[in-house]
């Protein structure tokens, strides 16, 4: 592992935070003229539509030259997106939109395939401390981002597009290993034993259909928390301070939390009861967050942001875990993460479109997402439940007898991304 390499990565990695800008971005966007509440979400939830459609012949080039090509490329057009943001109106949104869907489809995997090559078997390890220092160090950002936006919002956007323009020319100087040697070695090693493959059955398919659905639902909940809240807290704002103090306040607030590790320990204690107890909580974590946040009382709204933060700590690795768990080959990892985390990348879009439809207040919204969730989470965490003990048949390649099964018990924290 080269250090200087990692030293670079993690500073980029700091530097394409946008913490400058989100404590005054959704409420910028849904002032400008033609825009509002609504077309923002909506907005932001179509990009996240068409980023999934460009995403796949987009990584098949990406899988073709060193990923820090697509990662610095995909840098610089982010960049381009608060510079068409300082434009203003509905023309500068439709801007920022086009910009920040090429960027994301741009930066999908390829940021993780250059960790990877960096840190190779401590990976894992870096990932974990990179995401934990990300919130401590990018925390006081937001209330940088506020006095900048009350001396000019275009200084504000112009320093966060120069420093995402740094963040690209870093990883630009980042040179390592073909990624394809590294991805074969540890395939290999990982289907040392066999090599299977599952045969589908329509249990199997209806379990990965559900896990994609649930995953998708909780982060289109985790989605519009993230892009509704300036806007809640700042109309509950003290009337002796600034909204967009009170804003940057809650947000360095929730992060500081977020970082002392208390969805990581959240999520130690829900191993402890198994999946069932896991995703029983988690559902109700997410509703209560929601009513919280739509509560119009600022105490309230804070405890809903912190408890939506400790539910992201859980739901996000444990449906990884459960989509490695339904790999359908020893040798597709990396292609079903990334088949399984577009499906539910999908739903969420779908999602967060659907329940904007009409033109509804911030309060109608909110609503719209706890009911369609109740829905829709339940029946799908009760399919999840009640096939835990997924068995499905297997045909080897081996010569091995094509009459063995695979049991799978859902929700064991057995399999990683490596192991």
């Amino acid at each position: 592992m080269k250090v200087s390499y990692l030293r670079r990565y993690r500073l980029a990695y700091y530097l394409k935070s946008t913490a400058l800008t989100m404590p005054v971005l959704p409420i910028w966007c849904s002032e400008q003229a033609g825009v509002g509440v609504s077309i923002y979400l909506a907005g932001m939830a179509i990009q996240g539509i068409a980023s999934l459609a460009i995403d796949f012949p987009l990584s098949i080039w990406s899988d073709k030259t060193q990923p820090r090509i697509p990662y610095a490329l995909g840098l610089g057009i982010f960049a381009l997106a608060f510079i068409a943001t300082v434009i203003g109106g509905l023309g500068g949104f439709v801007g920022y939109l086009v910009s920040i869907c090429l960027a994301g489809a741009l930066m999908s995997g390829s940021d993780t395939a250059l960790l990877m090559n960096i840190t190779k078997e401590h990976f894992q390890a870096e990932i974990y401390e990179l995401n934990r220092r990300f919130y401590l160090l990018t925390s006081g950002l937001f209330l940088v981002g506020v006095g900048l936006y009350l001396v000019s919002p275009k200084l504000l956007f112009g320093v966060q597009a120069f420093v995402l323009v740094v963040a690209a020319c870093l990883i630009a100087t980042i040179h390592t290993a073909d990624h394809k040697h590294l991805e074969t070695g540890m395939s290999q090693r990982a289907t040392s034993e066999s090599d299977w493959r599952i045969r589908p059955t329509l249990v199997w398919t209806v379990v990965v259909m559900a896990i994609c659905l649930a995953g998708g639902e909780f982060e289109a909940a985790n989605q519009l928390l993230n892009r509704s809240l300036q806007i809640l807290v700042a109309v509950v704002s003290l009337p002796e301070i600034n909204s967009l103090w009170t804003v940057a306040g809650v947000l360095v607030l929730t992060n500081m939390l977020s970082s002392l590790g208390l969805g990581a320990r959240a999520r130690q204690l829900s191993e402890k009861h198994g999946l069932r107890a896991t995703l029983g909580v988690i559902t109700t974590g997410t509703v209560s967050a929601l009513i919280f946040i739509n509560s119009g009382l600022l105490p309230v709204i804070v405890l809903g942001a912190v408890l939506m933060g400790m539910t992201k700590g859980i739901y996000r690795p444990l449906f990884t875990t459960l989509a490695v768990q339904t790999l359908p080959s020893a040798r597709w990892k990396a292609r079903w993460l990334s088949v399984t985390g577009m499906l539910s990348s999908l739903a969420s879009s779908l999602i967060n479109v659907a329940i904007v439809l009409g033109d509804p207040p911030e309060s109608e919204i909110i609503w719209h997402m706890v009911i369609q969730m109740l829905c829709v989470v339940v029946p799908t965490v009760v399919v999840i439940s009640t096939w835990q003990r997924l068995e499905v048949p297997l045909a080897h390649t081996t010569g091995t007898s094509n009459t063995s099964r695979r049991v799978t018990q859902l929700g064991e924290d057995r399999p990683a991304w490596f192991e």
